[in-house]
């Protein structure tokens, strides 16, 4: 009797550990839990579908005479006609904490062609850029896809 007990506890055990899924989705109390999405990434797009339009190409990041922190990033548009993306830019301290941002800028980019986005911080604190990009839209002015939220690793 005692060794079917034993014998349903680990089978038990076994079938909890099994059905868990990815180590990261197990939630132990006191564990570091994973850091958003801004901490870990510098682009965030919240439209799926811009991934597959807009390539990220490269960033620079400069400091004015200020104090300020000068982002420009490049992206090119791989689609064969011109489409329109809100692009902001956040601003963060040595802390990842959001002290600035720009607004939401209408941006438009050409078919096949490199397009620069840039934004300036109002502060001198700000050490770290996230770039979001959303609302991908046709020249019509028309939705491209359903919006999610993404990431680009």
């Amino acid at each position: 009797m005692t060794s079917c007990i034993r014998y349903g506890f680990i089978c038990l055990i076994v079938v909890v550990l099994c059905s868990c899924g990815k180590e990261d989705t197990l939630y132990l109390p006191g564990a570091v839990t994973k850091a958003p999405l801004q901490q870990t990434h510098r682009l965030l797009l919240v439209d799926k579908n811009i991934r597959n339009a807009l390539l990220y190409v490269n960033s620079v990041n400069n400091r004015l005479p200020g104090g300020q922190l000068l982002v420009r990033v490049n992206f090119q548009n791989q689609r064969d006609d011109a489409v329109w993306a809100d692009v902001m830019i956040e601003f963060q301290d040595a802390d990842g904490i959001a002290i600035d941002q720009t607004a939401w800028i209408p941006t438009r980019f050409p078919a096949k062609l490199v397009t620069p986005v840039q934004g300036t911080s109002i502060t001198p604190h700000a050490t770290k850029h996230v770039v979001l990009l959303k609302n991908l839209r046709g020249e019509d002015g028309r939705g491209i896809g359903p919006a999610d939220i993404m990431e680009i690793q």
